[in-house]
């Protein structure tokens, strides 16, 4: 008589599990106190669950704890990819508001610039302020851009060309209008 290995657990079953004993929010919460600066820990567990769901089938452990100790792991790597994403924005931002002329060196003008740059820059779509952060920080060409965002060279320049007149049109709307 052989002895087959035992079955893994479902993952259902052990999410649900450790969510209803309260160790996942336990974990996670531990683990987003190092990470609090970069999202609110709402955004971080529904990220990480959303994640853990999604790789459901790569789990290949057998107990509660490896369970846990895979999801630390996917947290972990969500936070880090948050941060980094964090200071590339910050980096933009700032790069764009050294850009502007300076009318006043006063430090709460420089922090109105800084908002006027944040509030141009949420008006473009994601993969406009990619091909701004590939060209001007990073010094990508068109070509690379393009491999980048699965697009062509001339996707990608028509893309920067779209983002820059964006900029532009945005910049000269009146402040009432922010």
């Amino acid at each position: 008589m052989t002895v087959s290995p035992p079955l893994p657990p479902d993952v259902r079953q052990l999410l649900q599990e450790t969510i209803d004993s309260g160790v996942l929010d336990r974990q996670l919460r531990g683990q987003h106190g190092q990470w609090r600066q970069v999202l609110d820990f709402g955004e971080f567990r529904d990220r990480v669950l959303e994640r853990v769901w999604e790789r459901r089938l790569d789990f290949q452990g057998n107990t509660p704890q490896e369970f846990l100790a895979w999801v630390r792991r996917i947290g972990w790597s969500m936070a880090v990819d948050a941060l980094r994403e964090k200071q590339r924005q910050h980096k933009l931002v700032t790069g764009l508001a050294s850009m502007l002329p300076k009318f006043h060196s006063l430090p709460e003008d420089r922090l109105e610039t800084r908002d006027f740059v944040q509030w141009l820059l949420a008006g473009l779509s994601a993969r406009e302020r990619k091909v701004l952060i590939l060209k001007y920080f990073h010094g990508q060409t068109n070509d690379q851009i393009g491999q980048a965002l699965q697009t062509t060279r001339e996707g990608a320049a028509q893309l920067h060309y779209r983002a820059i007149a964006k900029l532009r049109l945005a910049a000269k709307k009146p402040k009432e209008g922010r």
